[in-house]
């Protein structure tokens, strides 16, 4: 049988998540294991190599895929780990030119010619979703038709980057069959959400849906597009009693754009989660104007126990210019509902956006103070390529472009500096509000309750937050 074997990169931490690099979560490459099972059930033979949940380095990864005696390898990549993807590649080329280096993932999809141009070691793209084509890319080169003809791939020919046709996205997600969970190393020990996302573990993260209907200007949704499509609710529930008959798993972590967004499949879900897949915690991800009362009330019947918003600002001028389409008092009430149904809330906050000011930050601070949110995570803005704002970034702020360093979370490289503002001025803002939220008795009591009744949890937590408190301290 043919081999082919998927690689997800190792990052270097430090440069994705700055000084909080020890708190970062292990989530499954669920993009490699739904390949992967569209590669066997082709007659493939596929192997997963996820080289930072096994700590492996690069170099590692790649011996280990070529020693197994892949023909292809598949390596995915958002551009903050492009040039882990490179190095993959260059790898694999420096030992032999006969396994041939497939990239898939959101930074090829948005950026095809730069990314085959830049990284030579590249055989082939996938622009877009990957399933289909990668089986007739395989497909193609194994049995001598011409692989230029497949839709959805660029290459180089003549020295110069050429891209096939768009292809059309997958209509029925369920038609892919389930992921190739079992090419995983040991779920319960290599995997798990950052300490504040789950109560039990272990804990896997799942997304059940593809494309989102936002429009948000900081988004790429190049890869699965804005029209949203879906499993099903029996499909949801088969692959959580998959993973709780299997791998013992407690808690799934929806991280689906908008898990809420068909109340009718939601509604089916939750009554799965009651009746037939019984004794698991769930949380998900929501837009603020796409939850009710009552739709929270189920879910937390059910076992979900936080849910989180993407609020983004506390200010109406920058939300607009997101394009958002939603609105800072949208977000409070949102909340309000949220802990009214007795949901644990999290908010997520972009730093740096288009239009930016000392202003507008404080609006961002008094909301966070003034909300009742369990959990605020403020990332900085990133005019990520793909997204509506990527070609307008210089017109509203200073951008160096440096994928290497592209990554929401390293407060000592920004990329995107609104104009009026500095670097300096948003870590100190990052800084403060993370300060002024956490470190209020309000929240102090919250964490400490959840200490005395979980000690096991205790020990992490307070390693974590001895981590934290030493980020938000430290002069920018």
């Amino acid at each position: 049988m043919t081999k082919i074997a998927f690689i997800n990169p190792s990052p270097n931490l430090k440069s994705l998540y700055g000084r909080l690099s020890k708190e970062a979560s292990r989530l499954p490459p669920l993009g490699l294991l739904y390949l992967a099972s569209t590669m066997k059930s082709a007659g493939y033979e596929a192997r997963i190599i996820d080289a930072p949940a096994q700590n492996l380095s690069n170099k590692e990864a790649v011996s280990t895929a070529l020693e197994w005696g892949a023909r292809y390898i598949g390596v995915t990549a958002t551009t903050d780990i492009i040039f882990a993807a490179g190095e993959i590649a260059d790898l694999i080329k420096a030992r032999t030119k006969d396994t041939l280096v497939i990239i898939g993932g959101a930074h090829v999809t948005a950026v095809p010619e730069d990314t085959l141009n830049k990284f030579r070691s590249f055989d082939f793209g996938i622009v877009g979703e990957g399933e289909k084509t990668l089986k007739e890319v395989v497909d193609a080169l194994e049995s001598g038709l011409n692989v230029y003809e497949v839709k959805g791939i660029a290459y180089r020919k003549d020295n110069k980057v050429k891209i096939t046709g768009p292809r059309d996205f997958v209509e029925d997600l369920d038609s892919l069959g389930y992921p190739s969970w079992q090419l995983l190393p040991e779920i319960p020990k290599f995997y798990k959400p950052t300490l504040l996302n789950y109560k039990r573990l272990p804990a896997v993260s799942l997304v059940t849906s593809r494309g989102c209907p936002g429009k948000c200007a900081f988004c790429d949704t190049r890869v699965f597009g804005s029209r949203y499509r879906m499993h099903s609710a029996d499909y949801v529930l088969e692959t959580v009693r998959y993973l709780k008959d299997n791998f013992g798993i407690k808690e799934i972590c929806f991280y689906d754009d908008v898990f809420t967004i068909f109340k009718k499949r939601l509604t089916q879900i939750c009554k799965g989660f009651q009746d037939s897949v019984k004794g698991i915690h769930w949380s998900c991800q929501a837009r603020v104007n796409a939850v009710d009362y009552e739709m929270m009330k189920m879910m937390k019947k059910s076992g979900c126990w936080k849910i989180s918003f993407g609020i983004e600002s506390g200010a109406d001028s920058v939300l607009k210019l997101m394009d958002k389409r939603a609105t800072a008092e949208q977000a409070k009430k949102a909340i309000r509902l949220a802990k009214r149904a007795g949901l644990e809330v999290e908010g997520y906050f972009i730093l740096g956006f288009f239009g930016e000011n000392s202003d507008t930050i404080k609006a961002t601070n008094k909301f966070i103070m003034n909300s009742d949110l369990d959990i605020a995570l403020l990332s900085y803005f990133l005019p990520l390529p793909g997204s509506p704002a990527y070609p307008n970034a210089n017109k509203y702020g200073e951008f160096n472009e440096d994928w290497e360093n592209m990554n929401a979370f390293d407060s000592e490289n920004l990329q995107f500096i609104p104009h009026g503002m500095s670097n300096k001025e948003l870590v100190k803002a990052q800084k403060e509000i993370y300060r002024n939220f956490y470190f209020r008795p309000k929240t102090f009591a919250k964490y400490a309750f959840k200490m005395i009744k979980d000690p096991v949890c205790a020990v992490k937590f307070l390693k974590a937050f001895s981590s934290f408190i030493t980020f938000v301290s430290k002069e920018s």
